[in-house]
């Protein structure tokens, strides 16, 4: 099975957080399970209440590290302790919204990156990128 490594680079109008929801959306349609990291607790607490709100006709079943549901197909998950209970092999895509990768990442089918404007984290962005290529990655980008 061929992996996919994703790249969605905002613009500056882009908002990060109502783009990320939009993403997880179009997977979640797609019938994905969905892992979504960040080291930022307040981007995983903004996003946990947007993905209650973002759009009015709409709601997107996920949950938390903390209130964990392993029939959620999304799951957010912030820095600090992550209970031994979640197999991440359960989940088929994940949203990286930081500049590190995860340990086991070449377990996931799919993984989703934002390549923000910012000089420095678009340099990140081009080593993961290259990263993902040496690891036999299909590595795209798209403009959001």
């Amino acid at each position: 099975m061929k992996k996919i490594a994703l790249f969605y680079i905002l613009n500056k109008a882009e908002n990060l957080k109502i783009s990320v929801c939009k993403i997880i959306k179009e997977y979640y349609k797609k019938k994905y399970k969905i892992f979504v990291s960040s080291h930022s607790n307040d981007l995983i607490d903004e996003l946990n209440n947007l993905l209650w709100t973002f759009e009015q006709i709409s709601f997107i079943p996920h949950c938390t590290t903390k209130n964990y549901d392993k029939n959620s197909p999304i799951l957010l998950s912030g820095k600090g302790s992550f209970p031994k209970k979640i197999n991440l092999k359960e989940y088929d895509v994940w949203l990286n919204l930081d500049n590190e990768m995860e340990e086991n990442y070449t377990d996931f089918e799919i993984i989703l990156e934002i390549v923000s404007q910012n000089e420095e984290e678009r340099i990140l962005s081009r080593k993961r990128y290259l990263n993902y290529q040496k690891n036999n990655f299909e590595v795209e980008h798209e403009k959001l």
